[in-house]
């Protein structure tokens, strides 16, 4: 006799929905109809609990095991969907070659998958997991076998509670994984396309009623297609928030977690943040795509978008990743990528490429960035550039011409005696100087030997300049000086700051202000009170920093 679905249907409209849901639940464990699996994700979402869990790690750790021992139903859901967040991972000395390794580090991931082990299989499990794949935040290192005993139980308990639709997305992932590591994506290739393999050989029931149950499965169409219509006016207006407001609200109605991370962005209080960086923790990669996740690291997103990144390693991504990357729709929104660890082929290929129509910050560090810049088919708006060098004096008129909202630049400058003269004359002769309102002329190095001629050659033009903000030193030392008249010491060499405070005073007049920064805690404090002397007798307000807490202030 077939079974029916229209009793279950009819007892969920009456009221008698815990008991229904129980049943399609498993009537599709002796059927794996995909369809009923479809419903089963629709029920369990109208009855899931409220899911408030702490944020503490071990703390949600342990709410997570509590309730996949609690045998209720309708918390499977979420447990598929929460099992990669917040996993304690232990650290210490690499000990990646010894025996157990992957068993030590990754001991809390497979205590929760033998709790999802112990559950009846359940169509929510294998969506779960698929996104726990889909992600692939684990990696066990370059060892394929290391990489197979991480993996190998997450595709197990993901076949167990698969169906036909599941193979379709299992099959979908083998052809373009979507893992960071280039050894995860090998091993994830080969197991998914053995669980799909299995999974559409199984035998599937027939099920009366199945076009009854279609009547019930959301018919989104309308809203998805009017959301992606939106995010094509955000792609070509980057700089319109309403419509990612409006955005927001779309995903939202279609229950996309998407929806509510672009509002928290938006809403800019600390609690937004906090709720909108654990949702970016377990949602960025797939927000990414499957080819900037692995082309970019230390991705920033700002108004619910992709707004800054570093370039990974070349061998962090995949070949398709590297050549599909900078075609890419998601760079529209993206304003500053530096080149990070990638190669100088691959990061020429992202600045100049017409989808990152946006770009407002790049680092150029050689003068095959600049060439490629100057060679951009569509290019962008560029605000900020960073250069590691010093170019030619056609170049820096081309790039002027080219790119004339640029309003702040950085320079190297050399030691050599007169180089400050000869890199001010070029960016006059060029018109650069001109447009500016920051300039920051930088050297690797924070040195005692250059710092009495170059400093002071520097902040001697600031008040002959147009400029609102003039840096002068070492990336992570030196002087800025503000149009408004306050002074920044950023202090690397603090033997040297009482030295340096009466060649600054040369730049500064009573009332103005004086920042000092001294991120190691290294300031000794009879360099300190010599420095108040001064600052006091010439009527500047010195603030000093420390650690992160304010140490003195004077007058």
């Amino acid at each position: 006799m077939v079974p029916s679905v229209l009793p279950l249907l009819e007892a969920y409209d009456t009221g008698a929905r815990e008991q229904a849901f129980h049943d399609v639940l498993e009537l599709w464990r002796t059927t794996r109809q995909p369809r009923l699996g479809a419903l089963v994700g629709v029920w369990g979402r109208e009855l899931e609990p409220e899911a408030d869990a702490p944020s503490r790690k071990d703390a949600f750790h342990a709410c997570w095991m509590e309730r996949a021992s609690s045998g209720d139903p309708r918390w499977t859901g979420w447990l598929a969907r929460e099992l990669d967040r917040l996993v304690a991972l232990p650290k210490g000395p690499l000990d990646s070659f010894r025996a157990g390794y992957v068993a030590r580090r990754f001991a809390v991931l497979f205590e929760r998958l033998a709790a999802l082990d112990a559950l009846p299989p359940d169509p929510r499990i294998a969506a779960g997991l698929l996104d726990v794949v889909r992600r692939g935040r684990f990696s066990a290192g370059y060892l394929d076998p290391q990489t197979l005993e991480l993996y190998a139980p997450i595709l197990h308990t993901l076949e167990r509670s698969a169906d036909r639709a599941s193979a379709v997305e299992m099959r979908s992932l083998a052809e373009q994984p979507t893992a960071r590591h280039v050894t995860t994506r090998a091993v994830l290739t080969r197991l998914l396309r053995s669980a799909a393999d299995r999974c559409e050989a199984r035998s599937i029931t027939p099920v009366d009623g199945l076009e009854a149950v279609d009547a019930r499965l959301p018919d989104d169409t309308a809203s998805r297609r009017a959301a992606e219509a939106t995010l094509a006016r955000i792609l070509e207006h980057p700089d319109d928030l309403g419509l990612r407001a409006v955005y927001a609200d779309q995903l939202q109605e279609l229950g996309d977690p998407r929806g509510a991370f672009i509002a928290l962005q938006l809403a800019h209080t600390e609690d937004a943040d906090r709720r909108a960086r654990a949702l970016l923790r377990q949602h960025k990669d797939a927000w990414m795509g499957p080819h900037l996740s692995q082309t970019f690291v230390q991705a920033v997103f700002q108004d619910g978008f992709l707004h800054a990144a570093h370039l990974a390693r070349n061998a962090g991504a995949s070949k398709q990743a590297w050549e599909e990357g900078p075609k890419d729709d998601r760079l529209a929104t993206l304003r500053k990528l530096s080149r990070g660890s990638g190669n100088l082929r691959s990061y020429t290929r992202f600045i100049s490429s017409p989808a990152a129509r946006a770009l407002e910050d790049v680092e150029i560090d050689r003068s095959a960035v600049l060439l490629a810049l100057l060679g951009a088919p569509r290019p962008p708006p560029l605000t900020t550039a960073r250069l590691g060098y010093r170019p030619a004096r056609a170049d820096l008129i081309r790039f002027r011409v080219l790119y004339p909202g640029l309003r702040s630049l950085t320079l190297e400058v050399t030691e050599r005696e007169g180089a400050v003269d000869e890199v001010w004359r070029d960016l006059e002769v060029t018109g650069t100087l001109a447009g500016l309102s920051a300039l920051r002329l930088q050297h690797q190095r924070y040195q005692r030997e250059w710092k009495e001629a170059f400093v002071p050659a520097v902040l001697d033009r600031f008040a002959s300049s147009g400029l609102d903000v003039l840096a002068a030193g070492a990336e992570r030392g030196g002087y800025e000086l503000h149009r408004d008249g306050t002074a920044r010491l950023l202090v690397t060499h603090v033997a040297m700051f009482a030295e340096e405070v009466p060649m600054l005073l040369r730049y500064l007049r009573p009332g103005d202000r004086m920042r000092v920064r001294d991120a190691e805690g290294l300031l000794f404090e009879e360099e300190l009170q010599r420095a108040k002397r001064l600052l006091e007798e010439a009527g500047v307000c010195v603030e000093v920093q420390t650690r992160g807490q304010q140490l003195i202030r004077a007058p």
